[in-house]
Order: C-alpha cells, then structure tokens, then sequence
C-alpha cells in the first residue's frame, strides 16, 4: 500500500478479480504473492495491459514458458511500455549481439528491460576501462548478462581481487574472456576456492596454471572440486597423482564422472587391466578427456598397421599419448618407419613415434649420406633427442630440415 497508493482506490471485487486472473495464467500461490510483494503495481494493471504485454513477448519468439519464468523473475516488465521494451531489443542487437543470444539474455535476467540505455551504455563503458575491448565486452556480457545488475564497484572490486591473487591484467582479461561468470562471483567466494586448492595441496604456480586454463573452476562449489579429485582417486591414483596429472591437464576438473567412465570402459573393452589403465592416465590425463570413439578408433588403427593385441598394447602401456594422434598422423609415422626399414624399432621403444616424420628423414638422409647407418645402434641415433643429436653431429634441427626439406 505505501508502494503502491493506488490500490486504496480498488474495490475488494477488483482485487480479488485481478489475483484470480494471474492464478489462472499458472502462476501458484506462492509465486503470486512473492510477484505482488516485489511489484504491488501487478494489482491495478489491467488484463487487457497484461494480455497486450504477453503477446508482444509471444510475437518476439518467447515461448509461454519463458514468459512465465520472465514475469516470475521480474514482474516490472508487465508495467514497462512496448516501445521501451522493443528499444532494448533493438539495442542489444545493435550492438553485434544475435537475436538468438538477445533472447536468452533476456529470459535469464528480464530486468534488463527495464533499464535506461545511459546505464547500460555506462556499464559497458566502464567494464571495457578494466582492460577489455569493446567487442570483448559485448562477448562477456552475451555469455553473462548478469553484470549488468551489479554495479560497476562491485565489478572493479571483484577484477582488483583477481589481481591480488597473483595475475596480471593481460592474464585475467584473457581468463574473463574466457569465463565471463568469473566477475560475477563474490570476492569471498575466490578467495574461498583460492584457498581450497592451496589446502588440497596445489603449490601457487599450479593453482595458476589450473585456473587460467580452466578459470571457470572459480565458480564451482568447494564440494564439487573435492568430489572431483575422490573421483580420479577412484581410478587408482594417489593425492599426489591427482594433483599431478590434473595441473599437467586441467581440463579434467571440467568432466563428468559419467564421460570418464565410458573411457575407463574402453580400455576394459580392449584387455587392458586395472594398473594399465591407471598407468596410461597417469602418462597421458589428458585422454579421459577425448572422444570414446576418437580412442577406440586409434586402438583399432593400429592393429590396421599389422600390429597384434599384444604390441598395440605395448605401444599404448609406453607411449599412451598415440591415442591423441590423428589418423593421418599415424599413417605417415609408420609408413615412413617402414619404408625406411627401422619399424623394428617401435615395439622396442614405441617413443621413437614422438619424433616427426619430417625430423626422422632429415636425419636418417643426413647419416646415410655419411655411411654413418652401419648397425642397429646407429639406426636408434635418427630418434635421439635434439640436444644430443646436435652435440654429436654439429648440426642443428633447424639446419637437418632445411638442407633436406625437398629431398
């Protein structure tokens, strides 16, 4: 009533009337209350006003649903004219925003409807002063339109804790472009998960290079990170492992128990035991994260190559990091290997496939040419590391690929 004077003015009929009229467009009880105490002006709309607005949402492609949960959110936009309405639109579209992105923004946080476009304008103004261009801002903003309901000190001072915690400007306009949510948490909140991998045992520099790899995990729940590493320890693996593997591929804070699951079924599917399986994550984490049929198809490639299950599996136990080769990338290794008569060489150290084909002919042309290929010992030289193979031959990797790039 003191919002809202008006309402003296209607009749117990009309009040009544109007509170019956909103129950039958599916709204409950309790939603209704909680929408009048948040709008008291909801009472002395008219139907015909309320009816208009809805089918101007309909007309703009918002489902019945959608509208529904919009007017839950923020029932002001029932009270907001049309044209007011039609220049946000219009406006977020103006600003390279696709109307399919507009309307999501729009059905998360409705009350950018209600906002001046001085204020918006300003918004945007001041979060690209943080370090951002323009149409990085217009990205962030697309992806987390709830900035623009929180003031721009709240923003600034979310943006000055990140600093505080150790990166620089360039590293967190980088980390925000890529998870905008991350200023729309708390202060305390990162300073809360800071401080829960500092605790499970992440040193500063892993902690940092987890979180600008994967700066989302910002907003996940201390809950969330603990289940994750219980998860990986399932596999297997020690603390010390988990904490390991997941700072060599942070990536896999991002995926389901459920995607990890299928992977582990794989490598069942194919023989491999409990402590190859564990083995081969522990070399190569970053596999859990790949396509199931990405990994079953490298498995079966190989016996394509001739190779029988027991080598397939030798290669994959030593070398697991194959399973991320393409195809095509597999077929010319060995194809060259063969071709070069040192295939012989896989099964006995299947590290000799990290060496690209590019380097592994340079350098076998470069000590043939020298009659230097005389034995088996001399062969294993063309896969020895580059620091090595430099020191002994006085030529550089550089040099070999560019005196035998047409050879």
């Amino acid at each position: 009533l003191k919002r809202t004077p008006r309402t003296f003015t209607l009749g117990k009929d009309k009040l009544k009337e109007r509170f019956n009229f909103y129950l039958s467009k599916g709204y409950t009880k309790e939603e209704l209350l909680k929408m009048l105490n948040s709008e008291p002006v909801l009472y002395s709309l008219s139907k015909e006003n309320f009816l208009d607005k809805e089918k101007f949402l309909s007309e703009y492609g918002f489902s019945a649903e959608e509208i529904k949960k919009m007017s839950k959110t923020t029932p002001a936009i029932y009270g907001l004219s049309k044209d007011n309405m039609k220049q946000k639109i219009s406006y977020l579209e103006e600003l390279g925003i696709s109307p399919d992105k507009v309307h999501k923004m729009l059905v998360l946080l409705p009350s950018i409807f209600g906002f001046k476009i001085e204020t918006l304008n300003e918004k945007i103004n001041n979060i690209e002063s943080l370090g951002f261009t323009r149409q990085n801002v217009v990205a962030i903003i697309s992806r987390a339109q709830a900035l623009f309901s929180i003031n721009f000190e709240g923003i600034k001072s979310r943006f000055n804790e990140y600093i505080a915690l150790g990166y620089t400007q360039e590293e967190l306009v980088i980390m925000i472009k890529r998870s905008p949510t991350m200023l729309t948490i708390t202060s305390d909140k990162a300073k809360s998960t800071y401080n829960l991998l500092s605790e499970l045992g992440y040193s500063k520099e892993a902690i940092h290079k987890i979180t600008k790899t994967v700066p989302m995990i910002y907003t996940y729940s201390p809950e969330n990170i603990r289940t994750k590493i219980k998860e990986l320890e399932s596999l297997g693996l020690t603390r010390e492992e988990v904490l390991k593997i997941t700072t060599s591929a942070p990536t896999l804070y991002t995926l389901k128990k459920s995607t990890i699951d299928e992977k582990i079924k794989v490598f069942k599917k194919s023989g491999y035991s409990d402590e190859d399986i564990t083995s081969i994550i522990k070399l190569f984490p970053a596999m859990l994260g790949l396509k199931t049929e990405n990994i079953e198809r490298r498995i079966n490639k190989l016996g394509e190559l001739g190779y029988n299950d027991e080598d397939v599996h030798t290669i994959i136990r030593t070398l697991p990091s194959i399973i991320g080769y393409s195809e095509k990338s597999l077929t010319e290794k060995f194809e060259l290997l063969n071709d070069l008569k040192l295939s012989c060489l896989i099964i006995e150290n299947p590290h000799v496939l990290m060496v690209s084909p590019e380097l592994v002919y340079a350098r076998y042309c470069f000590l043939k040419e020298r009659d230097l290929l005389c034995d088996k010992e001399a062969h294993k030289q063309v896969f020895t590391s580059a620091k090595r193979f430099e020191s002994k031959y006085k030529v550089t990797k550089e040099q070999l690929l560019k005196d035998h790039k047409n050879s």
